[in-house]
């Protein structure tokens, strides 16, 4: 049996637009987040993660939504390609949502050069996941070398922008 959905557009709803957005700013809670992609991260990928978090819990769904998928990813990551079974992902929360993941992996070289579309070193994901961080005033750096691991570092604003 097929189901099928069609969707008529009639039109913008200033009411709609703003209950839409009073929901999507309203607080969520980071740490019940990454609890989640870390038993995701067991569960699907094989990987054990130790999750430590320092600070307030809830924030602005659009961060957490961001800072939950760059972890994801980093995760993901870390199962293809660092050749280990473990990692960790610590979060400290002062002025700012510090959040660091590590692995003790193969690490690899990073590249200074900027990849041209399709190059199979361009790191998608995480040029994706730079730009959704800087759109709301974030940082991430990745650092790793053959042999060392990686580290991923996010700041994120406790605030959107």
């Amino acid at each position: 049996m097929t189901h099928s959905i069609e969707w008529n557009y009639v039109g913008f709803d200033p009411e709609f637009d703003d209950a839409t957005r009073a929901l999507r700013d309203r607080p969520h809670d980071l740490c019940s987040a990454l609890e989640a992609a870390v038993a995701d991260a067991f569960d699907t990928l094989g990987l054990t993660v130790r999750l430590d978090y320092s600070g307030p819990v809830h924030h602005a769904a659009s961060i957490v939504a961001i800072i939950d998928d760059v972890v994801r990813v980093t995760l993901d990551n870390v199962a293809r390609h660092a050749r280990t079974s473990w990692a960790s992902v610590n979060v400290n929360i002062d002025d700012a949502i510090w959040v660091r993941v590590r692995d003790h992996g193969c690490g690899f070289q990073l590249h200074p050069r900027v990849p041209a579309p399709g190059d199979a070193t361009s790191l998608k994901s995480l040029d994706r996941s730079t730009r959704r961080i800087a759109d709301v005033g974030g940082t991430m750096i990745v650092m790793s070398s053959p042999g060392d691991g990686t580290i991923v570092r996010l700041r994120m604003p406790i605030e959107a922008r």
